[in-house]
């Protein structure tokens, strides 16, 4: 649904999977350089869904839910104890991980904060790792009707 005063996470959704709760993207060059994949994740992600290693990897490798949250931030970084299903299943808790995210990358902009090419630049290169992040930032500014 379209809003005239969307909050970040909202703002993000949109960018990442159109608000869809259930979104899931394999991440082919995450998975193939094992970025980020270490046996404290594996065995935290083993031990919460009652996998394989190579089935671990590949939820480490994805990125789930509205804001496109990857596997391995989810369970390392963030500390996620639980199947991803109830991850997914659970928009609170997306949000709540989207916030945790933003705090420690020192990103937890206002919407409006992003108004400014500097700021949507810096925003773009924390959340997403690239620049180019910021024209999807500025479309959907646009799409919410916030920005000329």
């Amino acid at each position: 649904m379209k809003m005239s005063n969307p909050s970040l996470f909202q703002l993000i959704a949109h960018i990442e999977s159109h608000a869809d709760q259930y979104a899931i993207r394999f991440e082919p060059r995450v998975y193939e350089k094992k970025l980020y994949f270490s046996d404290e994740v594996s065995d935290r992600i083993i031990l919460c869904n009652k996998c394989s290693h190579e089935t671990a990897l590949v939820i480490s490798s994805s990125s789930w839910g509205m804001t496109q949250e990857m596997g391995f931030n989810l369970y390392a970084q963030h500390g996620f104890r639980q199947k991803l299903g109830e991850f997914l299943c659970s928009v609170p808790q997306q949000k709540m991980f989207f916030e945790k995210f933003v705090d420690k990358h020192l990103i937890h902009y206002r919407v409006q904060d992003l108004y400014s090419e500097k700021n949507r630049n810096y925003f773009a290169v924390k959340y997403n790792g690239s620049v180019l992040y910021a024209k999807e930032i500025l479309k959907a500014l646009r799409y919410f009707g916030v920005a000329k």
